[in-house]
């Protein structure tokens, strides 16, 4: 038997809160960078390792290869497991590539389980919570304060998850607090609509609504709602969409003409990205991926 990394409560949402550790003690702040980095070099390691093993399963990383991390880095067993179970999630994201390169974690940041950082309440009047790190990580505690995006989802009936997120980018050192909440059951009744991205217009949906660019970072974050109502979200390929007549079937480079659609042999003219939005969400009802699949 093969002891693999499982994902846990994978039926349940989730959604991060970032608070920048700008009120933090600096020595803590510099420690914490320090440990930080030094994930990353170790999770880069194990990248190679698997890489050149050509290792893309789930399975628990060897003793043996953890324990040679552990006196190169001189770092916790347990720490050195967490390390080579993100560099398993980044490594199996080139098993299906042809051609295979190296993803080397760039991004500085740690995903610590509640065997690196306890939060609890904080024994002060200062701040709200208390983030306590062991197990390979510095022993101190960072006191943090709730913020409006804490309450909002505390306030919704979200729970705090038994992971956080360190990380560090130009503007500092940053936790994020996991929130997670039973995802509901899909609605079995209502509409199937496609939506196209456009350049011109941000998105055009087959019902004919035209939604401005002015928009589009308002509809990004409120596109995770709908998971949270029990609507379902599929992405598909938008391959030939814009050349394919909704109404006829055919296919043709020449039946788009900048914003404008017209078949030449049916006859019909539309919006170019509401005739896309359209096809796409006959992809969405012929449960499809794209028009190279076209269904029976």
């Amino acid at each position: 038997m093969v002891k693999a990394h499982k994902r846990k409560n994978s039926d349940s949402m989730r959604r991060a809160s970032r608070v920048y550790l700008s009120q933090a003690n600096v020595g803590k702040v510099v420690a914490l960078k320090a440990s930080l980095l030094l994930y990353v070099n170790v999770v880069n390691y194990f990248i190679e390792r698997f890489l050149t093993m050509k290792d893309f399963t789930a399975a628990l990383a060897d003793k043996v290869i953890t324990g040679r991390a552990v006196n190169r880095f001189k770092i916790t067993a347990r720490l050195a497991q967490c390390a080579a179970k993100q560099a398993k999630e980044i490594v199996r994201s080139q098993k299906d590539r042809k051609i295979k390169t190296m993803p080397l974690l760039r991004r500085k940041v740690a995903t610590l389980d509640n065997r690196f950082v306890k939060i609890e309440e904080f024994k002060g009047e200062a701040f709200d919570l208390g983030l306590s790190f062991a197990s390979g990580m510095p022993k101190i505690t960072i006191p943090i304060n709730q913020t409006a995006h804490m309450n909002h989802f505390w306030g919704q009936g979200w729970q705090t998850g038994s992971t956080i997120r360190l990380g560090m980018n130009k503007r500092g050192v940053w936790i994020e607090l996991i929130f997670e909440k039973k995802r509901p059951e899909l609605r079995t009744e209502g509409k199937v609509i496609g939506i196209d991205r456009g350049f011109r217009k941000a998105f055009v949906t087959s019902d004919g609504q035209e939604i401005g660019a002015e928009l589009r970072d308002q509809i990004r974050r409120k596109g995770k709602r709908c998971e949270e109502m029990g609507v379902r979200m599929k992405f598909v390929s938008p391959y030939k969409t814009s050349q394919r007549c909704h109404s006829c079937g055919k296919i043709d480079s020449r039946n788009r003409k900048g914003e404008r659609f017209r078949r030449m042999s049916c006859g019909h003219e539309d919006d170019a990205d509401h005739n896309a939005a359209k096809n796409l969400e006959y992809l969405g009802l012929a449960g499809v991926y794209s028009l190279r699949l076209p269904p029976n």
